[in-house]
């Protein structure tokens, strides 16, 4: 059934009743293909009147974003509570509206603490995740004063739950090493920071590999603090962190931390982010540096370089300017 006929289809039967008919007739009136809000925003409300809750929970996006109706953010609140205190309405919709009156008291009304006392009733609905935006909110200060140790409670509990997902645990544990090695909105404490990066270093990829600098800045092995250095550095690289392969390609190259000078180990470490497709800054730090290296040794191969590293930095502004002209 082609685009048309489905909407002549959702009509007939919203004209004769069919709630969910309303319903899907406004979600094809909403999408792109048709992008009529007015007439989308009509049949939400008829199916909110019968007492559809998702028809009700679109309603109040409308209202919030002013698609089909002037932007009113009350009134998206009044439609998301009245799921939200609705328990005849299934967990799910009563979750997503929920979900929706918090991010709108953080993020269109910088209300912080109403956020926060919308994020705890989800958690009582069974979602646990959300303690790690209360988190956020405490950290970042959004709506309402920054606390460290608010922060870390909410984070804390994330680590210690271990009906959450893995991931999420060790990104809690990231941020609570964050704060506490910062010392901006608690007192530094390395050793608990040191104790938190090394539970998120037993997590994949990017969380282990940022977990890992962290490591390498603060470690302090008695024997050979500097060996470790390097050792945790190169952990990291491997796990994927650009930093750590740039502070490790410095290392060889200038011969620190009871390393050898090694301009060949130096350019390997580099040649891995110079054909990396995935970030153009870093391949244009990487040679640049290679640049510098192959001065002493190659000057022709040095200018290719520098050459290769100027031209991608071109594209990038120019690519870069497009960007926000047409954003």
């Amino acid at each position: 059934m082609n685009t048309n006929e489905n909407l002549t289809d959702c009509r007939q039967r919203a004209n004769h009743g069919d709630i969910s008919a309303m319903r899907e007739l406004g979600c094809e009136l909403r999408n792109e293909a048709e992008r009529n809000y007015s007439e989308a925003f009509k049949w939400f409300i008829k199916a909110a009147n019968f007492g559809d809750a998702s028809a009700f929970l679109i309603v109040g996006d409308m209202c919030r974003f002013g698609q089909g109706t002037p932007r009113d953010t009350i009134k998206a609140l009044d439609c998301y509570k009245k799921v939200a205190n609705d328990f005849s309405v299934n967990i799910l919709e009563r979750q997503a509206a929920v979900s929706r009156i918090a991010h709108t008291y953080e993020n269109d009304l910088a209300n912080g603490a109403k956020a926060v006392r919308w994020l705890k009733r989800l958690i009582r609905l069974g979602q646990p995740a959300a303690r790690f935006k209360i988190a956020e909110i405490f950290r970042d200060g959004r709506g309402l004063a920054p606390s460290g140790e608010k922060a870390v409670y909410h984070f804390t509990h994330i680590i210690n739950d271990e009906t959450l997902p893995d991931g999420l645990r060790y990104s809690a544990a990231l941020e609570v090493g964050k704060i506490f090695h910062a010392g901006k909105i608690i007192e530094r404490n390395d050793k608990i920071a040191l104790q938190c990066f090394k539970i998120a270093a037993c997590a994949d990829k990017t969380i282990a590999a940022e977990s890992l600098i962290y490591i390498a800045e603060i470690c302090s092995d008695e024997t050979d603090p500097n060996v470790e250095k390097v050792k945790v550095l190169s952990a990291a690289a491997e796990a994927g962190s650009h930093r750590a392969t740039r502070i490790l390609s410095d290392i060889f190259r200038d011969g620190k931390f009871g390393v050898n000078q090694n301009y060949e180990r130096a350019l390997e470490l580099l040649s891995k982010d110079i054909v990396n497709d995935f970030s153009i800054i870093d391949k244009i730090i990487a040679l640049r540096k290679s640049a510098t290296i192959y001065r002493e040794l190659d000057p022709a191969k040095a200018d290719e370089l520098s050459r290769e590293a100027e031209r991608l930095s071109r594209d990038w502004t120019r690519n870069f300017d497009v960007l926000q002209t047409n954003a």
